[in-house]
């Protein structure tokens, strides 16, 4: 026989499981309706790739370095002009670290490039840290989905912290991700759609300093001219003395390379990055850029079999006019001229471990 408790307790539960329904059922039907969040310079590049994915048999994916140093054109005239067949297209992302380029690495895979035959991969930040100006953004919220979330907490649960590090770095990758599943703040865009005439831009802040990217998704900083950008670049030349101090500093600790160990959480998304490459039948080429950073761990990893091809290329003596002070933009960055280099260097050291048969590559008059 029900009491008036058991029958007060089901209609509850009947209340909690519409509500949940009704909310499921809304999201549901907004992230039908509205198109995918327009991310610049992530979205242009991804539409760009699908449209011409058979084009291609190299990307380079990576942080706002590759996207600035690279050069595809040049890259893919110089190693023609050495017999290889070489076409590529830049995938470097301002801002990304390490488990994002993951995750956008899984959706470029997911498009099925088959003539895809090489990767190269710029190791960035591992940090899981997010600024806060960005948790809310819909690049953030972009890659917090459900298959993403078990590798994020994966990856935390690796870090090197206390528990209570650890359950901050949790609610802080909570937040978007409640966001990408209930399609929270997604009111503005709604209405755009409904009423695009009325709408303002929906990109507003420190986005909209960032240009579109070239057709083959090299963009150099020098063609920015954004107050940011600028005020970077006016500090690296009154502080150029500084500048060629550290570069002296990592000249001098070149024989060395132990001042960085190899973390848990760091080999374990390496290893996921050379797997998701190898699956798609393709060869993972990692690199380190003109950096003032030994990047030990990225050594140890190569050493520890991680990494199967590194090309580093932070070694002032070895490649000295990467750090001629008129190459740069900023302590990060190449500029255009020093981009140009970069990419023939890159080429070249590519070239050798073709012409000593470490990576098959293909001829002229092959696809």
């Amino acid at each position: 026989m029900k009491t008036a408790k058991t029958s007060q307790w089901q209609r509850l539960f009947s209340y909690f499981a519409i509500f949940l329904g009704t909310f499921a059922g809304t999201t549901f039907g907004i992230r039908v309706i509205l198109p995918p969040p327009e991310i610049p310079v992530v979205t242009p590049k991804l539409t760009t790739f699908a449209a011409t994915k058979q084009n291609y048999n190299t990307i380079f994916i990576g942080s706002s370095r590759t996207y600035r140093h690279i050069i595809p054109s040049i890259f893919d005239a110089q190693l023609q002009r050495r017999g290889y067949n070489i076409t590529s297209y830049n995938f470097g992302i301002y801002a990304m670290q390490l488990p994002e380029t993951y995750f956008l690495l899984q959706k470029i895979l997911a498009m099925k490039p088959t003539g895809l035959r090489y990767v190269f991969i710029d190791i960035d930040s591992v940090n899981l840290d997010i600024p806060k100006e960005n948790r809310r953004t819909d690049r953030v919220i972009s890659w917090h989905g459900w298959q993403q979330m078990p590798e994020i907490y994966q990856l935390i649960a690796k870090q090197n912290q206390s528990w209570w590090q650890k359950k901050q770095l949790i609610q802080l990758h909570a937040t978007p991700f409640l966001s990408n599943i209930g399609n929270l703040g997604q009111a503005d865009r709604l209405f755009a759609l409904l009423a695009p005439a009325t709408t303002k831009s929906l990109n507003p802040g420190y986005d909209t300093a960032y240009k579109e990217p070239g057709a083959d998704g090299y963009l150099p900083l020098d063609q920015e001219n954004d107050i940011i950008f600028t005020a970077r670049r006016q500090e690296y030349l009154a502080k150029l003395d500084k500048y060629q101090a550290q570069v002296a500093t990592l000249a001098a600790q070149e024989p060395t390379q132990k001042n960085r160990r190899l973390k848990p959480y760091e080999a374990d998304i390496i290893q996921k990055l050379v797997k998701a490459v190898t699956d798609a039948g393709a060869t993972p080429i990692f690199f380190i850029h003109p950096v003032l950073k030994q990047e030990a761990h990225l050594i140890e990893a190569h050493q520890k079999g991680y990494i199967p091809i590194l090309l580093p290329f932070n070694q002032p003596a070895k490649f000295p006019t990467l750090y001629d002070p008129d190459k740069r933009y900023d302590w990060y960055h190449l500029n255009h001229q020093g981009a140009e280099q970069f990419t023939q260097l890159l080429a070249d050291e590519f070239a050798s471990y073709c012409h000593l048969s470490l990576v098959p590559c293909p001829a002229k008059n092959e696809k």
